[in-house]
């Protein structure tokens, strides 16, 4: 992969690049970069989904759905407002939904996790 990066003149960042294998059982990887061993990791984030070595999306539904509580959060100072109007609150209630669809959109909830209200 570095002797194809570097044909098209990209260059592999040794420092930010990781190393994950995925699979039932946990096995340690030795893979080198110029010399330089790559660390290795049991997840990571790509492309917003939480990436683990068990291939469970568990982690990744809790993850998403505390990101979506944290956006809801930050809407209660509007809702509980006095003096912010009918109108703008529904506004920002309409937003909250769209904001929490963003990050849990992608998830499979088929993985029998419970969430607590």
């Amino acid at each position: 992969m570095n002797e194809s990066s570097k044909r098209f003149g990209l260059e592999i960042n040794k420092q930010k690049t990781k190393v994950v294998a995925v699979g039932k059982k946990r096995c340690n990887m030795k893979i080198n970069l110029e010399n330089t061993e790559l660390e290795q990791v049991s997840n990571f984030v790509y492309l917003g989904g939480l990436m683990t070595e068990d291939e469970k999306c568990t982690m990744d539904i809790k993850r998403r759905i505390g990101l979506a509580s944290t956006v809801a959060g930050k809407f209660n100072k509007i809702w509980k407002a006095k003096d912010v109007s009918n109108t703008t609150q529904l506004k920002s209630d309409y937003i909250k939904h769209l904001l929490c669809q963003c990050y849990c959109r992608p998830m499979n909830l088929s993985a029998g996790v419970s969430v607590k209200r």
